[in-house]
């Protein structure tokens, strides 16, 4: 028996491979909210939903799967321990199969499952070759021992397997907080009788009804008048809960997605960042120095150039260390990980993690910062 703790899995995967219509079956809870996407059938933004277990809940949050809203699933990925990996059988390995897997990997997820799901649309065989191409496309990545499980949305066939799995997953065990309060906020709107509201999912830290917060980007101060967990009114929430946050002395216009709720003081913004960058085994090319980039680390998203510290150039699979030069002020913190995106073509080329959120320039080939970042 696992100990006692939250679980964040994101349900990832290409468009139409049915993660909005699994998450339904597996909880009961429709996570397309906006009437474009029930019109569509096409999840625009992540949705959210639960499942209760003996020991506690797991969130699962369902990204979108088309690639036009990679920034969508990258918001709501971030944060997260896990995933659940939709693959279609009757389709099998698609562009966003291995774009959600490899930005997952970047982002540091730590376990999962794999759900061939409209396994009821394909005969034997090709369930079995589907298999097989999994096992090739999942090797090297943090899902290379992950159980395939085929499943059916429609026909319910395997759902009640994928719950248990799901259920049997390891926990992040509740200990207590060390690190601030951050909250990257994936959501704002102002709620009659209350006010501000904002959602997300808690990286780091805890934060209770009545403690101050501040907004940042902005240094924007408020106070906490209440949390909803779970769609329950809670007197707190820690990392690895996604939340609803109604904000006292905070005006909706303030706000807006890609800022964090944090403790006041304990987290700053910057416009430079230091990091230790990975690119993609599959990248068509070199990252080089001076590259102008797409960044997207919790749910904001801003310019970037690229000056490499260690090297010219960092080739497919390999890393180095940089500076990410901002348009705009990012909040982060050390350990954060990250995504790169090119412009064009707009796809994920690398990402890495936050050594100084609040970085000076720094020379490059200077050999003392050089060793004090690999400190």
């Amino acid at each position: 028996m696992h100990a006692n703790g939250n679980l964040a899995l994101g349900v990832l995967g290409h468009v139409d491979h049915g993660k909005t219509a699994l998450v339904r079956a597996l909880t009961g809870i429709e996570t397309d909210r906006l009437p474009e996407e029930r019109e569509r059938g096409l999840s625009i933004v992540a949705g959210y939903s639960h499942m209760p277990f003996s020991d506690g809940y797991v969130d699962l949050i369902d990204v979108p799967g088309h690639s036009a809203f990679i920034r969508a699933m990258i918001g709501g990925a971030s944060g997260l321990d896990g995933a659940v990996l939709v693959v279609g059988a009757n389709e099998g390995i698609q562009p966003q199969t291995r774009e959600h897997l490899d930005v997952a990997t970047l982002l540091g997820l730590h376990c999962g499952i794999v759900a061939l799901n409209k396994c009821d649309l394909v005969d034997a065989p090709t369930l079995a070759k589907r298999q097989m191409e999994l096992d090739e496309l999942l090797n090297g990545t943090f899902l290379q021992n992950a159980l395939i499980v085929p499943v059916s949305a429609i026909t319910g066939e395997g759902i009640d397997t994928l719950r248990d799995l799901i259920g049997g997953l390891p926990r992040r065990t509740l200990q207590p907080p060390t690190e601030a309060f951050r909250l990257p906020i994936d959501r704002v709107f102002s709620k009659p009788g209350f006010g501000t509201v904002v959602t997300g999912t808690v990286h780091t830290g805890v934060a209770s009804v009545g403690d101050a917060v501040m907004i940042a980007p902005g240094g924007k101060q408020g106070t906490i008048r209440g949390i909803q967990v779970h769609n329950a009114a809670a007197k707190s929430v820690q990392q690895g809960k996604r939340a609803a946050i109604n904000l006292r002395g905070v005006d909706a216009d303030d706000v807006e997605r890609g800022m964090a709720i944090v403790q006041p003081q304990a987290v700053s913004s910057s416009r430079r960042i230091d990091a230790s960058i990975a690119v993609l085994p599959g990248a068509d090319a070199a990252l080089k120095n001076g590259a102008a980039l797409r960044l997207l680390v919790g749910t904001a998203e801003t310019q970037v150039k690229l000056r490499l510290l260690d090297c010219d150039e960092i080739a497919p699979g390999k890393q180095g260390l940089a500076q990410l030069r901002c348009d705009r002020e990012v909040t982060s913190a050390r350990g954060m990980r990250f995504i790169l995106r090119q412009n064009s073509p707009a796809e994920t080329v690398g990402g890495g993690i936050v050594i100084e959120p609040h970085a000076l320039r720094l020379r490059r080939f200077d050999q003392d910062s050089i060793e004090r970042l690999h400190r």
